[in-house]
């Protein structure tokens, strides 16, 4: 939930004016749970990429051979 705020609020404003404490608000958490769960806010834009990057993995792996 934390990531997916996060996540929301970096494709409106962008990663760098966003703040942990804007995170931390919209998700209904503390900014110390925030960082419990991501020691840097580099790491909540870096899980949600790893979640994308899986699932682009997956599509490319499930195409038929010679599909493009």
């Amino acid at each position: 939930r934390i990531s997916d705020m996060a996540t929301g609020l970096f494709l409106q404003h962008g990663f760098v004016t966003v703040t942990v404490a804007e995170i931390a608000e919209l998700a209904d958490v503390s900014v110390n749970t925030v960082y419990n769960y991501f020691p840097a806010k580099e790491d909540l834009f870096l899980d949600r990429m790893k979640h994308v990057t899986q699932r682009v993995a997956r599509y490319v792996r499930a195409r038929d051979p010679g599909e493009s």
